[in-house]
């Protein structure tokens, strides 16, 4: 059960300034699109490549993120992780809207419009029961992408198969059970000291308080990202192929 939280604590006492250093681009990256009011894709392309890096320091110890290193065990693969992130949020979106829209779309922008927590209290509900589902079915692509393995449709319905079990336990008590008590601690802060407003006021100033409150955010938001990579990469391990294996490291290397 705290074998994931073992490996995230050995991971951060190993590569912390690479965990700081992801951090910080991710918390510079909000300010930066906050002031530009640039597209909110470039927050996704940002998590996405800070997830493929902690998919291959967990995976191979690849613990650099200024230079790839000169012998790397595996090939990189960071274009194919990117689109197969975003085709999956894609799909998780598409599964949300559709949901909204079975229950009646002006029904529900008017109970949010009027502030009724219900509604949206059920879509969140719905939008994680979505993103479990969906990480227990194709997760493990993710890991394999980043691993330059395969990741086909059939081959990752294959392998969930063998691992949806492991996938769903390792999420549940892994990220799940961070999220769990992170995001209610997480309100409970901002109600009584504001902690998720705006970096910018409405002149355009930068909140120094509220930016300063950004990092230690990012860091927390990045952990919980970790544990996420940690749960998917250990369902990954007992399914990937044996070249992949055999450069797996530390507790995800297969006994």
């Amino acid at each position: 059960m705290l074998t994931t939280y073992k490996i995230a604590i050995r991971f951060l006492r190993e590569h912390f300034a690479m965990f700081l250093s992801l951090a910080v681009l991710l918390w510079i990256a909000e300010i930066f699109i906050s002031y530009a009011e640039t597209s909110g894709s470039v927050v996704f392309v940002m998590w996405a490549i800070a997830a493929y890096y902690l998919h291959r320091a967990t995976m191979f110890d690849e613990a650099s993120v200024w230079k790839a290193p000169k012998n790397p065990v595996r090939p990189a693969a960071i274009g194919r992780f990117i689109m197969l992130s975003f085709l999956i949020s894609v799909i998780l979106v598409a599964g949300v809207i559709i949901v909204i829209f079975a229950q009646g779309f002006d029904e529900f922008v008017e109970k949010a419009n009027a502030g009724t927590n219900a509604s949206l209290i059920g879509i969140l509900a719905i939008a994680i029961a979505l993103n479990v589902l969906l990480l227990v079915l194709f997760g493990t692509a993710l890991p394999a992408a980043a691993a330059a393995d395969k990741f086909g449709l059939l081959t990752t319905l294959r392998r969930s198969r063998q691992t949806w079990q492991k996938t769903l336990s390792y999420l549940i008590f892994g990220p799940g059970l961070f999220w769990a008590i992170y995001v209610p601690l997480l309100l409970i802060l901002n109600a009584q000291f504001h902690v998720l407003g705006a970096y910018f006021d409405l002149q355009g100033n930068l909140d120094v308080v509220q930016t300063a409150v950004g990092l230690p955010l990012k860091l927390m938001e990045l952990f919980g990202t970790l544990l996420g990579v940690i749960a998917l990469s250990r369902a990954y391990a007992h399914v990937a192929s044996d070249d992949v294996k055999a450069v797996m490291v530390g507790e995800l290397k297969p006994v």
